[in-house]
């Protein structure tokens, strides 16, 4: 039985690593899938990109999964930002 069948899950971290292989097997459940990634561009030691993740989740996930990819731009703005560290 598909325990997350007809469920949306949002990944953040999804290009690599535990990021990419829940979303692998949150699609193996039967889940749809919404990735989120700072990584569009592959990494020279660093396989995956969320690009790589989208093709191998619509690949290894049931018939029908749905996928939804947003690459997250990240700009530190000093001062300024409207997130301060």
């Amino acid at each position: 039985m598909k325990t997350l069948t007809n469920k949306t899950i949002f990944i953040t971290g999804s290009s690599r690593g535990i990021g990419r292989e829940i979303a692998l097997r949150c699609a193996r459940e039967g889940a749809n899938i919404v990735i989120a990634s700072k990584s569009d561009k592959p990494h020279p030691k660093l396989a995956g990109t969320i690009h790589s993740v989208a093709k191998a989740i619509l690949k290894n996930g049931i018939p029908g999964c749905r996928v939804c990819a947003f690459f997250i731009g990240v700009a530190i703005l000093g001062n300024d930002s409207l997130y301060p560290f």
